[in-house]
């Protein structure tokens, strides 16, 4: 409610609505006119406010951090100043109850460490590899968890000042291609069997703002933290803000917000090392014959799969007091790289050197965080 009884809904500056904006301009202005005319010589205003207030030197030692009441101010024409400051103290909201009184939860910012669970769904289109080299479609589900730290707040730009590292499974469907050439006899069912068959990996990932290049803060942080701290501020809050050419600064739009976010993550998938169950066993060419056909065998490999996401989408986001839900889509690469490959029949075949996988992959993601910290709704008022 106003000074003057109007009843009003606020929503604050992380949801500032239109009205919000238009009712603290007309205030604000307001303020601004009456600041003119005081500094303008002879003006009514500015001879009434000369000598008010608490002057420079007590305007200079008051810590509005530390006092707990407004100080009194003295001197000019009391009348006068406060006839117009009436106009604009009435056009305020009423400030919050005290101490015992019911409050309304308080916005809290996201700001702070946190952690989060992730999901995500994709799909897309692979090609090369052990087996062969026609593309493929390809599909992905996983799953797990992130411990990181936030500060959207401060930059008012989310997505871009956000870091963490995750960790979780992630499973890939089989890939399906059909089996050609003279060779696929040897194991008579060849064809039944998938380019690449079903999988489980263990799942990495990190994201991390940039100033300039993709992990520059790794270094550059501990060294300004000793050689210029002033320094630090300004770069990690231009990191956190999109980088110093802010290409990768959020977008807002109608129907979401949109980052380039190419560098500040990616994951890597380590397929074949969750035991001998789980170890992929693939149909391969193994070997040429005497007349130029290929001769395939069964073949285990283990390998390392990054995914490298270039550009975000993000159509819904919520917060509240310590939590954040967002879902969002994703557009980017990956690349397989073959660690150990290793021929299982026939026996005593020799150990293949296998190309590199590569995909390009969409997939959607949901992401939640809880801030840790106290609840700022629930602390006693000073």
């Amino acid at each position: 409610m106003r000074w003057n009884g109007e009843p009003i809904v606020l929503f604050g500056d992380g949801n500032m609505k239109k009205t919000d904006l238009e009712r603290a301009s007309e205030v604000v202005s307001l303020s601004l006119d009456q600041l003119a005319r005081a500094l303008t010589p002879g003006d009514p205003l500015a001879v009434a406010s000369r000598g008010f207030g608490l002057g420079p030197e007590g305007a200079y030692i008051f810590d509005a951090c530390h006092e707990l009441v407004q100080p009194a101010a003295t001197g000019g024409e009391r009348a006068a100043i406060l006839a117009q400051i009436q106009p604009i103290l009435l056009d305020t909201p009423i400030p919050g109850r005290g101490e015992g009184d019911v409050h309304l939860p308080r916005f809290r910012e996201e700001l702070g460490p946190f952690i989060g669970i992730f999901g995500s769904i994709g799909g897309g289109v692979s090609w090369g590899g052990l087996v062969t080299d026609k593309a493929r479609g390809a599909a992905s589900l996983a799953a797990g968890l992130r411990l990181g730290f936030g500060a959207e707040s401060l930059t008012g730009s989310p997505g871009t000042a956000i870091g963490f590292l995750e960790g979780g499974l992630q499973m890939a469907a089989a890939e399906a291609t059909k089996c050609e050439g003279s060779g696929c006899d040897l194991v008579g069912t060849s064809n039944l069997f998938p380019a690449v068959p079903s999988r489980t990996g263990l799942r990495l990932g990190v994201r991390m703002p940039f100033w300039l290049l993709p992990g520059d803060m790794l270094v550059l942080g501990p060294i300004l933290a000793i050689v210029a701290p002033s320094a630090l501020s300004d770069v990690g809050v231009a990191a956190a803000s999109g980088g110093l050419i802010p290409y990768e600064r959020t977008i807002q739009t109608s129907w979401g917000s949109f980052q380039v976010i190419a560098g500040r993550e990616v994951q890597g998938t380590l397929f074949g090392y969750l035991g001998d169950a789980n170890l992929p066993l693939y149909i391969a060419p193994i070997a040429k014959n005497a007349d130029g056909t290929s001769q395939y065998g069964v073949v285990s490999q283990k390998s390392l799969g990054l995914a490298f996401p270039l550009v975000e989408w993000t159509p819904f986001r919520a917060f509240a007091t310590q939590l954040t839900f967002a879902a969002c889509v994703q557009l980017g690469f990956g690349v397989e790289l073959p660690l150990s490959t290793r021929v299982v029949y026939p026996q005593g075949a020799q150990s293949l050197d296998a190309p590199p996988a590569w995909s390009v992959f969409l997939r959607g993601q949901f992401d939640g965080r809880y801030f840790l910290g106290s609840r700022e709704d629930l602390r006693p008022p000073r």
